[in-house]
């Protein structure tokens, strides 16, 4: 397949600073001194070199051109790798970043870290746009939404975390989550829980993959034998404007256990942040944990071990994600087209905040 006329550039500006042809501090040559060079329009040199101040390579210095960034190595050149990820600060991003760090510099490549956020995504599409391997935790299933149009146009060097989009020809490494809903569930059941409740974002402000979530939690719960016995209770709390999901959590367990009486005696929370939320909200309420009430954080990780009750956690292992995505990325060959999806099983991990029920 024949190359694109701003990769040509851009390409063959790379080699000028991976030689050392080009090194820091050094002014590149202008449009026009290019576009002379090579032949092609103003416009196309733009783009090669729009690309290489996207990836840090060179800096615009106004009146006088793009210069080689200090700092800019050249047996590094062309070596990075994009670690991409959404507006919300979460326990899983945060491992996400930490966990592609290590694997970045495991694979001899510079971490670039990218927040992709509402409204202002541009900076994310320009860092999977240049060709070079990225990773995107948490991309949006809409297939009109521009990070995710640049990630199928990019597919060769960019993979899905948490997301399937294999079926647009994307790399892409997601949990097992029918298992599971089906570990958190069996661990209370097995601690003799019968009225187990979910906790999970309200679906209008949450995403099509939590409420995936949410539908294998009912169908772990339908599976139980003696289901017949089992009570099931709902919790969908959701932000008010410049409110945060915690807050609205908190706010939503403590009403909900200050109105009702009868209340779960168990409670599954999509995520670490919202486990924590709720313990807040039912310890403010006046409940005893976990005598009255136990809890699993459902997208857990290590930091759920260091809270002042350990909480009990199903780890999605962010780690092997980041593994299996990098494996897929940098592996010799293109993949065949069902050879694009690795599924990672979670591990549930028991800690105090799980214990029978009192009543």
């Amino acid at each position: 397949m024949s190359r694109a006329k701003h990769e040509v550039v851009y390409e063959d500006l790379l080699e000028k600073l991976r030689a050392g042809d080009l090194r820091p501090g050094d002014r590149l040559p202008t449009e026009r001194e290019l576009s002379s060079t090579y032949g092609f329009h103003r416009n196309t040199v733009r783009q090669a070199v729009t690309r290489l101040a996207v990836n840090g390579l060179v800096e615009k210095r106004k009146p006088r051109g793009f210069y080689v960034r200090p700092g800019v190595e050249a047996e590094r050149v062309g070596s990075r790798l994009s670690l991409i990820y959404g507006p919300t600060d979460s326990a899983q991003a945060s491992a996400f970043v930490q966990d592609g760090v290590r694997a970045a510099h495991a694979h001899g490549r510079d971490p670039r870290i990218v927040r992709m956020m509402p409204g202002d995504e541009h900076l994310a599409v320009a860092a999977i746009g240049t060709q070079e391997p990225s990773l995107v935790i948490g991309a949006q299933a809409n297939p009109l939404n521009e990070v995710r149009q640049a990630m199928v146009r990019s597919r060769s060097t960019c993979a899905s975390l948490g997301v399937r989009l294999d079926h647009a020809g994307v790399r892409s490494v997601v949990g097992d989550d029918e298992l599971g809903a089906r570990l958190c569930v069996q661990h209370l059941v097995e601690a003799g829980h019968r009225r187990i409740g979910l906790v999970a974002q309200e679906g209008g402000a949450g995403s099509p993959t939590l409420e995936i979530q949410v539908q294998h939690w009912v169908r772990a719960m339908e599976g139980v034998r003696n289901r017949s016995e089992l009570q099931t209770d709902v919790l969908r709390p959701r932000p008010a404007a410049g409110e945060s999901l915690e807050e609205a959590t908190f706010r939503a367990t403590l009403a909900r256990f200050r109105r009702k009486r009868e209340h779960p005696t168990a409670l599954v929370a999509i995520g670490e942040e919202v486990a924590y939320a709720v313990a807040g909200g039912a310890t403010r309420a006046g409940l005893s944990l976990p005598r009255d009430l136990s809890i699993v954080a459902n997208g857990g990780t290590d930091r759920c071990a260091f809270q002042p009750l350990a909480m009990t956690a199903l780890d999605c292992r962010i780690r092997d994600h980041v593994d299996a995505a990098i494996g897929l990325l940098l592996r010799e060959g293109e993949p065949a087209d069902d050879d694009l999806l690795r599924v990672i099983r979670p591990v549930l991990v028991e800690r105090e905040s799980v214990a029978p029920p009192r009543r």
